[in-house]
């Protein structure tokens, strides 16, 4: 694609600023510059501080303008331009609208040293389709899923000079882990599919481990290229995705792979919440096979909109997402009749695309066009979804589990805890404790405690839980694991008539 760079020297307002900490301005004007050097596609648009948004669109121009007028813009033949920046919007992002450029929008992106800058053109979208908070978003979010790409290809051309599983290897994963809060582990693995070297140590006891078996790892030793996997359900009990590079030998054999293990409910939430805050949309983020990988109502995250039952009576939704799944961007409506709701609502929804190495996420933002503002955001009851407390208080009303535990049946009690662990999405485990403080078991096995005594436990969490199940009180908090990690402990009372049976509880990991 051609493009005039002359025309990008038209006036820029500047719109809003910072999706992240605030950087302290100087009291010099910024000037950054730099050279035209590349041409993408939405889908693989790269940002970072600075985003030009070159098509006006009063109606979902949600973020006011302040003001300010940047006009010191200059262009040269090649293409080189320079941009200054008012001190007071300095910052690790910097939105600007452009008024006047119809070649679409545009993004620079400057590296760490605020000297050289990219800027990348695409067409413009239709108008009247995406909103501008919805583009933002999907800048941001593709922002953090290049960043650890590029540090994870980094990784693995240190990883080819220093070995798979030298003493230098622990050094390059955990550094590696300690740049990106959405990664759980780094790890490296050999050409036949062993796990060689884990980090950080909490989760070293996966060394040795078998993956030949999984689809990325099979599709990167055939490729030899990088690979982001789709997302699948962690013995953690919540969803992740692999990261991979290749791993070279100098003789240019494929040798491994370095990997990283991504949480992408703790990124995306990381990302749009603070972004989509007192705006008048509802943002998810889907894969194309219909996992949800991220809603405001964290109950729904972990279903999948095609299969879980709780989305069947919802048809026009269940047709757009077939939509969505089939496109990479575009844009519908739908009627919501929710429980509970006396009139329905008219929804449109907008979404666009991030992802990595053909692996893509569905970024989906809502709004309500007919009908009551306030059903924007999906309450649980409308869909007939109980909150994770609510739905513990109902299992232990559950007849056959109370018979179950007064007659000692272990097994029947762990079936029963798998199909609560089934149908609720993001639990780590379920699991019980008796009337005198011994955890007994729980679901799953390898996330539980087994006839532990919590007396005797001397942790937050065990101390806690003491003193609900010698209350017989409801509760919920949080508190690290022995394991690592920080839990969110849900608990609730348990009776077989009027003998206590002491409490059943949840624990979902803290993003």
């Amino acid at each position: 694609m051609q493009v005039n760079q002359a025309r990008l020297g038209l006036c820029l307002l500047v719109l809003a600023v910072l999706v992240g900490g605030c950087i302290q301005p100087e009291k010099a004007a910024l000037t950054i510059s730099g050279t035209v050097t590349t041409y993408v596609t939405g889908e693989a648009m790269a940002d970072a501080e600075v985003i030009i948004f070159t098509y006006e669109q009063p109606s979902f121009a949600y973020l006011p303008p302040l003001g300010e007028t940047v006009v010191n813009t200059t262009t040269d033949a090649r293409g080189r331009y320079e941009l200054r920046i008012p001190p007071a919007y300095r910052g690790e992002r910097i939105v600007v609208f452009c008024h006047a450029a119809p070649e679409g929008w545009a993004v620079l992106t400057l590296n760490d040293s605020i000297r050289d800058l990219d800027l990348i053109v695409d067409a413009p979208f239709p108008e009247s389709e995406v909103p501008l908070v919805l583009l933002t978003l999907q800048a941001a979010i593709q922002t953090v899923l290049d960043r650890m790409d590029t540090d994870l290809a980094t990784a693995a051309e240190q990883l080819a000079r220093t070995g798979l599983e030298s003493d230098e290897t622990r050094v390059i994963l955990n550094e590696l882990c300690e740049k990106h809060l959405y990664v759980i582990d780094c790890c490296t693995v050999d050409q036949t599919g062993t796990i060689l070297v884990v980090e950080p140590d909490a989760y070293q006891e996966s060394e040795g481990r078998d993956i030949s078996d999984q689809k990325h790892v099979i599709q990167l030793h055939e490729t030899q290229k990088p690979v982001l996997s789709r997302a699948f359900r962690a013995v953690e009990g919540f969803d992740a995705a692999a990261l991979q590079w290749p791993v070279f030998a100098p003789d240019g054999e494929l040798s491994g792979s370095a990997s990283m293990l991504i949480r992408p409910e703790s990124l995306l939430a990381t990302v749009i919440a603070p972004a989509v805050q007192g705006f008048p949309v509802d943002l998810w983020v889907m894969q194309p096979d219909g996992l949800i990988l991220y809603d405001p109502d964290r109950e729904e995250i972990g279903r999948n909109l095609f299969t879980d039952p709780l989305y069947q009576p919802y048809p026009e939704l269940l047709a757009l997402g077939t939509e969505i799944a089939a496109n990479t961007s575009g844009s519908g409506s739908y009627t919501f009749l929710g429980r509970g709701m006396s009139a329905p609502v008219e929804k449109s929804a907008s979404w666009v695309t991030v992802g990595l190495h053909g692996t893509d996420w569905r970024v989906v933002a809502t709004q309500v066009v007919v009908g009551d503002a306030s059903a924007v955001h999906r309450g649980l009851p409308e869909l007939g979804l109980l909150s994770t407390e609510a739905a513990l208080r109902a299992l232990t009303q559950n007849d056959e589990l109370q018979r179950a535990l007064v007659a000692g049946d272990r097994n029947e009690t762990l079936d029963i805890f798998q199909q609560f662990y089934e149908t609720n999405p993001g639990l780590y485990a379920i699991q019980w404790a008796d009337a005198s403080c011994i955890n007994r078991f729980g679901y799953p096995e390898e996330n539980s405690l087994t006839n532990y005594d919590c007396r005797t436990g001397r942790t937050p969490a065990s101390e806690r839980l003491v003193t609900a199940i010698e209350a017989r009180e409801a509760t919920s908090f949080e508190a690290p694991l022995v394991e690592g990690n920080t839990g969110r402990f849900v608990v609730a009372p348990l009776y077989a008539g009027d003998e206590y049976l002491g409490v059943v509880y949840t624990i979902q990991l803290v993003a």
